[in-house]
């Protein structure tokens, strides 16, 4: 039976990545450096502010060493 694929809104998805961060035990601006982004724009996605480009999501999960299938709620 076909299932309907969860959507998680930019809030949901930032929080998913807060959780995950402060479990590896970074802050803003150490997730922002291995992720090669700004700690704006971290901050803006975990505030749920800015729904992260496919390339964004995927530079965050590679530094925090999850899955980026587990970010999206697959």
């Amino acid at each position: 039976m076909w299932q309907h694929p969860i959507v998680l809104t930019p809030a949901e998805i930032g929080l998913r990545i807060r959780q995950a961060r402060i479990a590896k035990g970074f802050n803003q601006t150490q997730l922002a450096r291995k992720a090669n982004l700004s700690n704006s724009t971290i901050s803006d996605i975990e505030r749920g502010r800015l729904d992260p480009k496919l390339s964004q999501a995927s530079a965050i999960c590679q530094a925090l060493e999850f899955d980026l299938n587990w970010l999206y709620g697959y």
